[in-house]
């Protein structure tokens, strides 16, 4: 194992190698002490559905659409802090 390790240090660029592999290491150790000290349970599988998607009632989705389509014809944009395009000089 030394060998080895003197052999990989030999060369320059196998540094960061061997760094990251001493991290890599102590993360496992880490988590492996630090885990659970009863056995773990299989996991059940629950029928609860997934909800990927907030479902909200089209009864409060079209009134709020028609809210923003009034309010952006009323009051339109009219004075921008930045022009749309770049100013080419």
């Amino acid at each position: 194992m030394v060998f080895w390790l003197y052999v990989a240090m030999d060369k320059l660029w196998d540094w960061p190698l061997l760094v990251n592999l001493l991290l890599l290491g102590l993360s496992i150790l880490g988590w492996y002490l630090t885990g659970p000290t009863a056995p773990m349970v299989a996991y059940t599988r629950s029928k609860r559905q997934v909800i990927l998607f907030i479902q909200y009632p089209i009864s409060i989705m079209v009134p709020m659409y028609r809210l923003i389509l009034v309010r952006t014809k009323v009051f339109k944009r009219r004075f921008a802090p930045f022009p749309a395009s770049p100013v080419l000089e």
